[in-house]
């Protein structure tokens, strides 16, 4: 099992995850995407150079289950463009085309004047005091993000410039659609969201899920970063259940 953190955050977020795996004798291995590890440059980097970084961690696809979170599904359906695997899980993904319309604005309305700039001119963006971001991604209130501040909250304003387009390029952007829907057809995937995810709500991803025919689990309460909340044993059980019926049950 190969997983695929998203923006703002690195290898950590999946850290209890994992270990549920890995206690149920899974080999569990967590990509660091590029700039994203300790003190590492987030200056210039973009979505291609993250999608080559994940395509690059799978040894043998199709002995590998996929798993990524928000941005980190978004790189995982960039992979199955290409690359067969024996099974993902798109937990809260990232839609092909990006943010929807209003979560782009829900996105813009809560941002302080410093993280509009700092996205505006490319420069790098932190989450440290951006309250109405950290609403957006755990909810009010919580210990979660004091965690989460603590080892991540920081991103490339290159990459979220492109996330921010990937709604502008139409059917011909980064990611193709069609291209993914005729290699991924058939094939085991789940699709993880939530009906109170104010960045990817479950009826953004339902044509995500008709997209891969993939199974849509839809799941109450949990916010946009539930990996960094005591919500991970939840996501971690549900997953174990689908994997268990689709590789071993013989369906999706």
């Amino acid at each position: 099992m190969v997983l695929v953190h998203g923006a703002f955050e690195g290898p950590w977020v999946f850290r209890s995850f994992a270990a549920a795996f890995a206690s149920d004798g899974w080999a569990v291995r967590s990509v660091t995407l590029p700039g994203h590890e300790p003190g590492g440059d987030l200056r210039g980097l973009g979505l291609r150079q993250m999608a080559a970084a994940v395509e690059a961690a799978l040894l043998e696809p199709e002995r590998t289950v996929l798993v990524g979170h928000s941005l980190g599904g978004w790189l995982v359906l960039k992979v199955l463009e290409r690359l067969d695997v024996a099974a993902s899980v798109l937990l809260m993904p990232l839609p092909p085309r990006g943010l929807s319309r209003e979560a782009r604005r829900r996105v813009w309305r809560a941002a302080s004047l410093r993280a509009r700039l700092a996205f505006l001119f490319g420069e790098t963006v932190s989450l440290e005091g951006e309250e109405g971001l950290l609403d957006l991604a755990f909810g009010p209130g919580g210990e979660a993000r004091t965690r989460f501040l603590r080892e991540g909250g920081m991103e490339g304003g290159r990459l979220l410039r492109q996330i921010a387009r990937l709604g502008l390029a139409g059917p011909f952007g980064l990611l193709s659609e069609r291209r993914l829907a005729r290699r991924q057809r058939g094939r085991p995937h789940l699709v993880v969201a939530s009906a109170d995810d104010p960045l990817t709500p479950a009826v953004d991803l339902e044509e995500t899920a008709r997209l891969l025919a993939a199974t849509l689990l839809v799941l109450e309460g949990l916010p946009h970063n539930a990996l960094a909340t005591e919500a991970s044993a939840l996501l971690a059980s549900r997953t174990a259940l689908w994997l268990d019926h689709a590789l071993v049950g013989g369906g999706s």
